[in-house]
C-alpha cells in the first residue's frame, strides 16, 4: 500500500515494512518481490526530486535501494532455476 500511494516517505517505509517481512520469512517469495519493487519505487521517487531534497536523499538511500534490488533479484533467480 505504501509503494502505491507514492512520495519518497512513503517509498521508504514499504522498504522497511517488506524488509522485515524477508527476515520473519526468508522463503517468502512475494515479500523478496516487494521488497525489489519498494526499492524500485524508491529509486523512482528519487529521481522526481530535485535540488536539495535530492541530494539528501541520494546521500542517504540510493546504493541501499540498489543492493536491494540486486540481493532480491539474485535471491529470486535463485529460486526460479
Amino acid at each position: 500500500v505504501y509503494c502505491t500511494a507514492g512520495g519518497l516517505a512513503n517509498a521508504k517505509l514499504a522498504r522497511k515494512h517488506l524488509a522485515q517481512a524477508v527476515q520473519l520469512d526468508p522463503n517468502n517469495l512475494r515479500a523478496w518481490y516487494g521488497l525489489i519493487a519498494a526499492a524500485e519505487g524508491y529509486l523512482e521517487e528519487v529521481e522526481r526530486l530535485s535540488g536539495k531534497g535530492r541530494k539528501e536523499a541520494e546521500e542517504e538511500g540510493v546504493e541501499v535501494a540498489k543492493e536491494l534490488i540486486k540481493f532480491g533479484g539474485e535471491k529470486l533467480m535463485q529460486v526460479y532455476k
